[in-house]
């Protein structure tokens, strides 16, 4: 009578709707489902039960629930065509942005490592120097075009693994691998025109010399790029036809390169 509140009391129901008559609250009961619709009566509760799906649609044809089901995934989206939830996959991320490119969640971060790039080549320095990069986390090659003869650049890449080919006007076209980890962070590639056996830049008697002694099994050359540069025939081998040619442009008398 003082606050307006219910004290408390053993409910009343004299009318048998399981409402207590003092203070109107819903009695202790057993639920009852006489017209069988798994809805209680009395409450208007969902009763126990084992849930039915007749129609295939994966929701209970009884309380309208979503069932438990094997994830369906027609189209490869990695979406569930049922529960239209994220089925469970391993976490791809191409664009190296840290976050799964099918689900959107951050992945597993990822160990970015300082770099030392440093990419020499030879002849005229208006002649552009063409690099194709390639590694895991792109789809597709990246081209880069580089002016000048040297190029250096120095910064941050995700560790693992990258491909270089690098190309350039009358340059014999290399490709190298690099590993970048915690004990190899610096890349040094150096192209050398066609002819160039020896590396540095110009084609004299010194190549001359390298590719007749090759040619004559007196002292191979085994490094394969210098090999590829004293093939100027490009039959696979250094033979008299190369150090033949390779004498004419020591001695200046008909070029290997092309004006």
């Amino acid at each position: 009578d003082i606050c307006d509140c219910f004290i408390p009391h053993d409910c009343i129901d004299e009318d048998g709707d399981y409402w207590c008559d003092l203070c109107d609250g819903l009695m202790d009961h057993e639920c009852f489902d006489t017209d069988g619709d798994y809805w209680c009566d009395i409450c208007g509760n969902w009763l126990e039960h084992e849930c039915i799906d007749e129609d295939g649609d994966y929701h209970c044809d009884l309380c309208d629930c979503l069932m438990d089901h094997d994830c369906i995934d027609e189209d490869g989206d990695y979406w569930c065509e049922i529960c239209q939830d994220i089925v469970e996959h391993d976490c791809i991320d191409e664009d190296a942005n840290s976050r799964c490119d099918l689900c959107g969640f951050l992945v597993e971060p990822i160990e970015f490592l300082e770099f030392d790039l440093t990419i020499q080549s030879f002849l005229d320095e208006k002649e552009d120097m063409l690099v194709l990069l390639k590694t895991d986390f792109l789809k597709l090659p990246l081209e880069l075009v580089l002016g000048g003869n040297l190029y250096e650049e120095a910064g941050y890449l995700p560790a693992g693994t990258y491909e270089f080919t690098a190309s350039k006007k009358n340059h014999v076209t290399r490709t190298e691998v690099m590993v970048l980890d915690e004990n190899t962070t610096a890349f040094e590639m150096t192209i050398c025109p066609i002819g160039d056996i020896s590396g540095d830049g110009k084609v004299n008697v010194a190549d001359t010399s390298k590719a007749y002694a090759h040619a004559r099994s007196a002292a191979l050359i085994t490094d394969d790029y210098a090999k590829d540069c004293g093939d100027v025939t490009g039959d696979g081998k250094i033979n008299v036809a190369d150090v033949s040619k390779i004498y004419a442009h020591a001695r200046g008398t008909v070029s290997l390169w092309e004006d």
